[in-house]
């Protein structure tokens, strides 16, 4: 869904996503996000990297989520994708980041339930 397809002509009275092209906005926002961050509170950044904080999960997970930022800044460069979807994949796993470890193991006992 990152990507939408292409459509030849637009069909009146219905919803369609804008196209708005994340190859330069989402790679700049992510940069300058780290830059600001690196800048404003780097013994949060030095926390985070190194684990060294009280709580190991919410480390780890914020590590996770900013290689997933990365990830997603490549992606959305190389392959041209929506700015809508990759904004909102980027604040749902956002939103994520603060859940404690027994959050994170009853929802991934939720994932794998049969």
């Amino acid at each position: 869904m990152l990507t939408l397809p292409q459509k030849e002509i637009k069909e009146s009275g219905r919803f369609s996503l804008p196209y708005i092209n994340a190859k330069y906005i989402v790679p700049v926002l992510v940069i300058s996000a780290a830059i600001a961050l690196c800048i404003y509170n780097m013994p949060y950044v030095k926390q985070v990297i190194t684990f060294s904080g009280d709580d190991f999960t919410k480390s780890f997970v914020m590590l996770l989520f900013f290689m997933l930022c990365i990830t997603l800044s490549v992606l959305s460069f190389m392959r041209n994708l929506s700015l809508i979807p990759v904004l909102g994949v980027i604040s749902c796993c956002y939103l994520l980041t603060p859940m404690s470890k027994s959050n994170w193991l009853w929802f991934w006992h939720g994932l794998h339930w049969d």
